[in-house]
């Protein structure tokens, strides 16, 4: 089920992340996030609070101080309200903790730590989600610069008897089919500001997002929405819609808060010149039987773009899996410019990052995980992956169909990147640790042909439970 107001986080915990990509790919993208970080600002909801270029020391006393308070406050909710956390990832329940995450890559460090817990308000309980990062050279802490990553606020309310869920602030949404990555909306800081609600009734849920992705770019709205309806009791099926907009248009803010009332469609409503735009329709399904459960997901850019209906070009990604037993195994296609525009501001991204799949475009991926319980409290995981990625990037476009369908998937020389994957959980009463880690050779690396290189990225963590 998608998740709007409540992410992961049920614990203090402590978790790292170091990774090893091409250079070339690494350097373009560290290059266009320095850009946008010297001329950076939050758009009009967005200006809640941003830190400028600051010393390595402030940072790390900001984290300090965030964590004290994680450990000082985490034991209050639970004590003063006790909700069903089984039910939904995102109902309101007694979960608070806090977490750090930092990724170091060639002496490059990026940094969050965020902090979780809820509040009592009369009888309901009120989330409060927040998360500081900081990013820079090692070598050279006058370097560093920080920012807010997540302020954000959510609370279950009654409106005419129908559980809604209302939040604002900055965050970022994950909703989609996907179990290991999805390609509506995947999550991954940096936030951008939003306003969501979600509406759920017994055998359906409705979400819908609302953002700004204005960063020293001028005028950009994103609107997420996803309906996820159980069809029969082993069938579930989904539809979903993006827009990324570059201009205004009258009445928009009254047509955008419309629940289930498709973006496109506004491309048709009398009078209305709605400006220059991209919209991206989706769909999924997921079967369960006594084998397994089967899942998949469909984007499509400029719908309809398929089957021959019009003449836009078949830009789509496609995302297919299955949970057997104890494994997992996703596979996911993104032909190049699968969320880019020819309208430059109205590209699916946030400050050069894709917002839905981590492929971002151009690439498919084949992910195994074999996960067995050692004992009660100890799990342990095993698999791999293979990834192929062309040189096309999230905001590129195309002059000519002949171009698109030259580039249209694995353009260039494709990079691949073939990995083993073990990882393993070990939880107690009051802590757990977990460790993962991916490594693997890669050929025609940073896209040259007969390159070789080597990636490796290792993940691990401690989680202390807040009481």
């Amino acid at each position: 089920m998608p998740t709007v107001l409540s992410g992961e986080v049920i614990a203090a915990s402590v978790s790292g992340r170091f990774e090893g990509e091409g250079m070339a790919k690494r350097m373009r993208r560290m290059r266009r996030m320095r850009r946008m970080r010297r001329v950076g600002r939050m758009g009009d909801m967005g200006r809640i609070w941003r830190m400028g270029r600051i010393g390595a020391m402030r940072h790390g006393v900001m984290a300090f101080v965030l964590w004290l308070v994680c450990i000082s406050v985490g034991a209050l909710p639970a004590a003063a309200y006790t909700g069903d956390a089984s039910s939904s990832d995102s109902d309101v329940g007694s979960r608070s903790g806090a977490a750090v995450d930092f990724t170091v890559n060639r002496g490059e460090l990026d940094a969050t730590i965020s902090v979780q817990t809820q509040l009592p308000v009369g009888e309901r309980a009120v989330e409060l989600q927040v998360a500081h990062g900081f990013s820079g050279k090692l070598e050279s802490p006058d370097t560093f610069s920080g920012e807010l990553q997540r302020l954000y606020v959510g609370a279950p309310l009654q409106v005419f008897g129908t559980p809604i869920d209302i939040g604002i602030g900055k965050t970022a949404h994950r909703l989609g089919r996907g179990r290991l990555e999805t390609l509506l909306s995947s999550g991954a800081l940096p936030g951008y500001p939003s306003l969501a609600y979600r509406v759920h009734g017994d055998r359906y849920e409705y979400t819908k997002v609302l953002g700004d992705l204005d960063y020293n770019e001028g005028y950009r709205r994103v609107g997420v929405h996803y309906l996820d309806y159980e069809l029969t009791p082993s069938l579930n099926i989904g539809a979903g819609e993006i827009y990324v907009r570059s201009q205004p248009f009258a009445g928009d803010i009254f047509y955008d808060v419309l629940p289930v009332v498709p973006f496109y469609f506004h491309k048709y409503l009398p009078g209305v010149k709605s400006g220059p735009g991209n919209n991206l329709i989706y769909g999924d399904a997921e079967l369960r039987t006594e084998q397994g459960t089967f899942y998949g997901e469909l984007l499509v850019n400029e719908f309809p773009a398929l089957l021959g209906m019009t003449s836009n070009p078949p830009l789509y990604s496609l995302l297919l899996g299955a949970e057997l037993g104890p494994f997992a195994v996703e596979y996911a296609r993104l032909t190049n410019y699968a969320y880019s525009n020819g309208d430059a501001k109205s590209v699916y991204a946030y400050r050069g990052r894709g917002l839905g799949h981590s492929l971002e475009t151009d690439g498919d991926i084949f992910d195994v995980r074999w996960r067995h319980a050692l004992a009660s409290n100890l799990k342990l995981t095993l698999g791999g992956m293979v990834k192929r990625q062309g040189e096309g990037e999230v905001d590129d476009w195309f002059a000519s169909r002949a171009e698109q369908e030259a580039n249209a998937f694995l353009s260039g020389t494709p990079e691949r990147t073939v990995a083993a994957v073990a990882g393993v959980e070990y939880s107690q009463e009051r802590w757990d640790v977990h460790f993962e880690i991916k490594a693997g050779p890669v050929q025609n690396e940073d896209h040259v042909a007969g390159a070789s290189g080597f990636f490796y990225e290792l993940r691990y963590g401690l989680a202390l439970k807040a009481f």
